[in-house]
């Protein structure tokens, strides 16, 4: 898992227009056809448990990627849109505004084999999966994490988190997830059948996160890294995503599993920090003073455990800093609007202070001078 590469343009996904005024949907995998517009403000989303993102079975398929907004609808077409496509073919659950205020939502998912990630954007909002709904056969277990403030309810228990805590629901059942003023929330939802056997839950336990702890803070990172390089966009390499996908789970099992052995978690939380430390130096790498011992400050980690990170992929943090800057050298000689721009500040713009240095590593690298590259 490499870290994010400020210059790599990732494809666009697939944009359509569903007829009729329908909200705006992009779909890494074909869009379903629109639904029936569902009942207005106040009236339960009918049929909330017969599909939606927990769907399984014969004929269910999963989507990789959804994106959903109501910023193209007329006011008076928000609410219905927003349940017919929350309710019926995401969450399972119905929506009531908090305030008379115009509603505005927005919310991607994404798929990796036995994870789903929602990340939704709305003004106050009270979200509510009634029994009825939890009985549609699923059982995730949702990791909510929030930038507001916001309410969770499950099984007569009920939490108050602040702003970056969390707590977990489970979606076989009932709950209610409140906020109160415009935030963005995110929901990792990881199949409970694929995490260890010592991750119990009681419905509704009473649980609270502090955004402090150091679990909680790697796999939120990790996932945050996985959205930014697009995990889940779309079609892609199956055994890749397996992989992605495995190290969610494994972080999500350690995150739970009180009586687990955190050697069993190992390899994950390994690519986790490595993702992390890669993603550092990448936005930094234009430092000319970055140093091991500055991503150990950092990310709290030690200079060692950085080392042994990297010789398992025998590399140092050495040698991926300067493939990171060489890498940026070669985009900026390749732009036509660099074309005026001297070598030697480029050299100096992506970290090197050594231009003769700069040019012995640029042709060991790639072949050809730094000066050939603007011709290629």
């Amino acid at each position: 898992m490499s870290g994010s590469d400020p210059g790599r343009r990732r494809p666009r996904r697939a944009s359509l227009r569903v007829p009729g005024s329908r909200p705006r949907i992009r779909a890494g995998a074909t869009a379903r056809p629109p639904s029936p517009p569902a009942p207005q403000r106040g009236s339960a989303c009918p049929g909330a448990a017969e599909a939606g993102l927990f769907a399984t079975g014969p004929g269910t398929r999963e989507e990789t990627s959804m994106r959903f907004s109501t910023a193209d609808l007329p006011e008076h077409e928000r609410i219905p849109a927003w349940r017919d496509y929350w309710g019926r073919r995401v969450f399972g659950a119905d929506a009531v505004p908090m305030t008379e205020a115009p509603f505005a939502a927005d919310v991607d998912v994404r798929t990796l084999p036995g994870v789903r990630v929602l990340t939704t954007l709305t003004s106050p909002l009270r979200v509510v999966r009634t029994a009825a709904s939890a009985a549609d056969g699923s059982d995730y277990i949702g990791l909510v994490t929030c930038t507001g403030s916001i309410a969770a309810s499950q099984a007569g228990h009920q939490v108050a988190l602040d702003p970056g805590e969390a707590t977990v629901l489970t979606t076989g059942d009932a709950s209610i997830l409140e906020s109160r003023g415009t935030a963005r929330f995110r929901c990792l939802l990881v199949d409970r059948a694929l995490l260890p056997a010592t991750c119990r839950l009681d419905p509704g336990a009473r649980l609270r996160l502090s955004p402090r702890n150091p679990l909680l803070r790697l796999l939120v990172s990790y996932v945050d890294i996985l959205l930014d390089d697009g995990a889940g966009e779309g079609p892609g390499d199956d055994a890749r995503s397996e992989v992605l996908a495995g190290h969610v789970r494994d972080l999500m099992g350690l995150l739970l599993d009180r009586h687990g052995d955190p050697r069993a978690y190992a390899r994950s939380t390994s690519a986790a920090h490595m993702a992390r430390i890669k993603r550092f130096i990448a936005a930094n790498a234009c430092t000319p003073s970055l140093s091991i011992q500055d991503a150990s400050r950092q990310l709290g980690l030690s200079v060692r455990y950085i080392q042994r990170l990297f010789a398992a992929d025998d590399a140092t943090f050495s040698s991926h800093l300067l493939g990171q800057r060489l890498e940026a050298a070669r985009r900026a000689l390749a732009d036509p609007r660099n074309a005026g721009r001297k070598i030697s500040d480029i050299a100096l713009a992506v970290g090197f202070s050594d231009i003769s240095y700069f040019n012995r590593c640029f042709r060991h690298r790639f072949g050809h001078t730094p000066g050939e590259a603007r011709h290629r």
